[in-house]
């Protein structure tokens, strides 16, 4: 066996294993709304349920399909993390299992309460599907779309202007806030992890002008990094 023939079966291997682990987070999170629908007859989190589980497989196997390498390099970060970036990870993360939480308790209280549809409800819906969209997209287009924050040197890292970042820098971003403002009633923790990504977009940008050659120049024919006009 040639060193061709086993990188490919070890990147293979961590692939596969990036695809177990992001069906454990799905499992684990499905039984919970799973267990909160079954005792309380709650139609909303049945719904829930069902497009989180859609949407994760449908994008999920969109990015397998056209850019596999993203989800090994997901899973396995290499060196140069920025110290900074894991406390950030970590702020976040405590945030997101907060605003989970809350969301599956607000959903099921409105759930009992009756009354003409849920606009609000629907409203979010709207948001949340293109938002998973966008997120998969830029996955699709970003060969270097790790999660964490680093000069990925040992992957030959340069920068990508074409899809969706030929319109705005960070376009993963967007799409993952969407996916928080969604969650509408969770006003207070989405409001955070919003600020959060905002500052995260600010410092990881900061950190490519600084380190990643041609940014610079990326950064000044697409002028925005999050929302096109504004910022």
């Amino acid at each position: 066996m040639d060193d061709n023939t086993r990188k490919n079966i070890h990147v293979q291997l961590r692939i596969a294993l990036g695809t177990l682990a992001l069906a454990v987070v799905v499992v684990v999170l499905g039984w919970i709304i799973y267990v909160n629908a079954r005792q309380s007859g709650w139609t909303l989190g049945r719904i829930y349920m069902g497009l989180l589980v859609t949407h994760v497989v449908v994008c999920h196997g969109w990015v397998l399909i056209w850019n596999p390498v993203v989800i090994e390099r997901r899973v396995f970060p290499g060196p140069g993390v920025k110290v900074w970036d894991w406390v950030w990870t970590t702020l976040f993360l405590a945030i997101f299992v907060t605003l989970v939480v809350v969301a599956v308790q607000n959903l099921k209280t409105r759930d009992a309460v009756p009354g003409p549809p849920r606009i609000v409800w629907l409203i979010g819906l709207a948001i949340f599907v293109p938002g998973w969209a966008l997120v998969a997209w830029s996955m699709v287009a970003n060969p270097f779309f790790e999660k964490q924050v680093r000069i990925q040197t040992n992957h030959g890292h340069h920068v990508i202007d074409s899809g969706p970042y030929a319109c705005v820098r960070h376009p993963g971003y967007v799409g993952f806030i969407a996916v928080l403002l969604a969650s509408i009633p969770t006003l207070a923790p989405t409001l955070i992890a919003v600020v959060l990504l905002v500052i995260r977009t600010l410092l990881e940008d900061r950190v490519l002008q600084a380190e990643l050659s041609g940014y610079r120049e990326y950064a000044g024919r697409v002028r925005y990094r999050l929302i096109p006009g504004i910022w």
